[in-house]
């Protein structure tokens, strides 16, 4: 697998559409390419930190659209 295959499938790999064997052939070549891996690392680290952008609503806040909009 050359890096870029391997970067195409990192992204794959985030949502789960690669094979089993793809999968293990991205695993084969992280393990032998840093470039690669830290570009995994960078990618965990990104989703890592939209999950926690996640924020609640202010109570209320969906009512005021709703009559808003009405």
């Amino acid at each position: 697998m050359t890096c870029e295959q391997a970067r195409e499938s990192l992204l794959l790999l985030n949502y789960g559409e690669l094979t089993f064997e793809q999968e293990e052939a991205l695993e084969t070549h992280l393990g032998g390419c840093p470039e690669c891996a830290a570009e995994r690392e960078r990618l965990e680290r990104i989703e890592d930190l939209l999950a926690v952008g996640e924020a609640e609503l202010p109570p209320g806040l969906l009512a005021r659209c709703r009559r808003d909009l009405s």
